[in-house]
C-alpha cells in the first residue's frame, strides 16, 4: 500500500503493546497519543491492517486495534476519505473468517458500526459476500458472517427492509432459517 510506512506501523504497534502494560503513567501517555492520532486517516488504515493482516501479533493487540478502529469509525466515519472506507471494507471482509473467535466478533462490530454509519448505502456488495460466506464449508467463515449479519439485523432492521436497498432482508431471512430448521 502506498500509505504504509514501516516506521509508523511499528510506532502504532509499539503504542498498542505499551497500552497493555501495568504502568499507569505509560498508559496515560499512550492514551493521549492515540487520541491525537484518531483523526489521522492513515492511523485507521494501520489499525485495519493490524487486525486483519498481522496474524503473528498477539490476539489482544489485534483485538485492541479493531476496537480502536470501531471507535474511530463511530466518531468520525463521515469525515473519512472514501479510499480509507473502502480499505476498511476490504480488510474486514478478509478477516471475517479469522481463526480467533474474539477477532471475528470484533470484526463483526466494525462491520456493523461502519455499515450503520453509512446507513447501509454502499454495503450491498459486503452484505452479499457475507451471505455467500454463510454457505461456506469453513466454520470460521460461517460464524464470522453470521455474527456480523446478526449485529446488522439488530442495528438496522428498517433499512434492511427498505425498498431503496432492494430489501436485503428478503434474501437474508431464508438463509437464517436454514440454521434453525
Amino acid at each position: 500500500m502506498s500509505w504504509q510506512n514501516e516506521k509508523q506501523l511499528k510506532e502504532v504497534l509499539g503504542m498498542l503493546h505499551a497500552s497493555l502494560r501495568g504502568d499507569n503513567e505509560q498508559q496515560m501517555k499512550v492514551y493521549k497519543k492515540l487520541q491525537q492520532l484518531r483523526g489521522n486517516q492513515e492511523f485507521n488504515q494501520y489499525l485495519a491492517f493490524i487486525i486483519s493482516s498481522m496474524k503473528k501479533e498477539p490476539e489482544q493487540i489485534r483485538q485492541q486495534a479493531g476496537l480502536l478502529l470501531k471507535n474511530n469509525i463511530h466518531e468520525s466515519y463521515e469525515r473519512m476519505d472514501p479510499k480509507v472506507r473502502n480499505y476498511i471494507k476490504l480488510k474486514v471482509l478478509q478477516t471475517i473468517g479469522d481463526e480467533s473467535k474474539k477477532i471475528r466478533k470484533t470484526i463483526g462490530h466494525i462491520v456493523t458500526t461502519a455499515a450503520s454509519k453509512d446507513k447501509l448505502k454502499g454495503w450491498q456488495p459486503v452484505l452479499k459476500e457475507l451471505l455467500k460466506m454463510l454457505e461456506s464449508n469453513k466454520y470460521e467463515h460461517v460464524d464470522g458472517a453470521f455474527n456480523a449479519l446478526c449485529k446488522i439485523c439488530e442495528d438496522e432492521p428498517e433499512r434492511l427492509d427498505s425498498q431503496d436497498l432492494g430489501r436485503p432482508l428478503n434474501t437474508m431471512l431464508p438463509l437464517f432459517i436454514k440454521f434453525f430448521v
